[in-house]
């Protein structure tokens, strides 16, 4: 990001339900969103839809003004192991008026671009 320095704090929790009664908490204080999905589950995909509400509903706000980037993960898997296509995680982002960008942490394709998006946002 240029000459900038740009501190970031992450807190992943992964879905873990342990979490989910600090969640709000943790969105009414977070400033941007990554809503991660793996391209190879599709119940991890069909859960975004409510995560998405979630962080609207806490940050009252939605579409472009939400700091939210959808990011499909696992996107090196084969075609064959793919529960979710890149169109469909595509239209999700843009249904919801999203920045959509799909990574590999295996191939380290797109990890820092769906930061810098995020940071954009």
């Amino acid at each position: 990001m240029d000459d900038q320095v740009v501190l970031l704090d992450i807190l992943d929790t992964a879905g873990q339900e342990e979490l989910s009664g600090m969640r709000e908490q943790y969105m009414r204080c977070g400033q941007g969103f990554l809503l991660v999905y793996s391209v190879a589950d599709r119940e991890s995909f069909l859960r975004l839809a409510a995560m998405y509400r979630q962080v609207a509903r806490v940050k009252d706000c939605t579409g472009a003004a939400l700091p939210v980037v959808i990011v499909a993960s696992k996107a090196d898997v084969a075609d064959t192991d793919r529960a979710v296509s890149e169109l469909e995680g595509r239209a999700f982002a843009q249904s919801l008026g999203c920045p959509f960008i799909e990574t590999s942490a295996r191939c380290r394709k797109n990890v820092d671009r769906a930061f810098e998006l995020l940071l954009k946002r």
